[in-house]
């Protein structure tokens, strides 16, 4: 009985297969045209006070842009404990000049008016657990504009809000 190699036919239709293979994926690859349009987002200036005590921060908006809520994230920090508003109100509710900001610990009311919030993430167990030790930590509160990724504003305040 004759041993019939199929060595060298096997391997010349593995090599086709494997140099057509290759020109689809090429064709499947080609260059596609660039549709990211270059845009330019402009970081509002505006100037804020803040007063706080514990549990409650009045942030008021004392001059310069308007600011859609939607478009900032607020953080509030002393020592460990912090807490971090994201998708303040609806698209139409803006932060204008005179207007005051209540944050507190459940919610954001701006001028009186409870807002709705997407999301309020605190971590305060370290407030809870050492009240004492919260006392010589400064109260830091950033507002940071979401679509330019800038820092909008840096309040630190001696007084605190998680103690």
């Amino acid at each position: 009985m004759r041993r019939i190699n199929l060595n060298v036919p096997l391997m010349a239709i593995v090599s086709l297969i494997i140099i057509i293979s290759g020109c689809i994926s090429d064709q499947d690859t080609a260059p596609k045209p660039n549709v990211t349009q270059n845009s330019t987002v402009i970081t509002p200036q505006l100037s804020i006070t803040a007063e706080v005590e514990t549990g409650l921060i009045k942030l008021h908006h004392t001059g310069g842009n308007d600011i859609t809520l939607r478009d900032i994230i607020i953080v509030i920090e002393q020592g460990k404990p912090s807490a971090i508003y994201e998708k303040i109100g609806q698209n139409d509710d803006r932060f204008m000049k005179g207007d005051t900001l209540d944050l507190t610990l459940k919610g954001i009311s701006l001028n009186g008016k409870a807002l709705d919030i997407g999301r309020i993430s605190i971590n305060n167990s370290e407030a809870m657990n050492n009240s004492e030790a919260m006392e010589e930590y400064q109260t830091t509160i950033t507002l940071v504009h979401i679509p330019s990724g800038s820092l909008l504003t840096r309040i630190v305040s001696s007084e605190g809000f998680f103690s």
